[in-house]
């Protein structure tokens, strides 16, 4: 694929029609949805005033790339803002579009009076990791993450 122009790329807020590219780009992400299950969480998030998702969309109307942030409230600390996920296509990357939707979801937390932004990323994406750091972030810890399936849950 010929490299693309930043200037052929938009980058704008979900919409309920973007579904079916978000759940695409999921499964590059590692994480399988359905559209039906994509379509649901869309619905969710546009209406959310603590989330922002923000596309990527080439002029002919292709979704690339999507960047999922929200404001995350603790006892412990400061409200920040914190990215649920970011992913460019595999055929789009290394052409600036990451970094396009970053700055986006970095000025939606400045905008919300935020003053810190993270990310949590698996161990294994080094790649993604010297994306971020590129971009100002840094490592601050290391740490497990545990689920557990509530069976009731509905």
């Amino acid at each position: 694929m010929d490299k693309l122009n930043r200037t052929e790329v938009t980058i704008r807020a979900l919409c309920n029609e973007d579904a079916d590219a978000v759940a695409q780009l999921s499964i590059q992400l590692g994480y399988p949805a359905s559209q039906q299950e994509a379509q649901k969480h869309v619905d969710s998030l546009i209406n959310s005033a603590d989330h922002q998702v923000y596309v990527a969309e080439t002029a002919d109307g292709s979704v690339v790339g999507w960047i999922q942030v929200f404001t995350t409230l603790r006892l412990e600390s400061e409200k920040f803002a914190e990215i649920g996920g970011l992913i460019v296509s595999t055929e789009y990357r290394r052409q600036g579009i990451g970094s396009l939707i970053l700055r986006c979801a970095e000025q939606w937390a400045l905008d919300c009076g935020l003053k810190l932004i993270r990310i949590r990323s698996r161990s294994r994406r080094m790649q993604a990791h010297r994306f971020f750091q590129r971009f100002g972030f840094q490592q601050i810890k290391i740490q497990y993450i545990f689920d557990k399936l509530l069976e009731d849950a509905p």
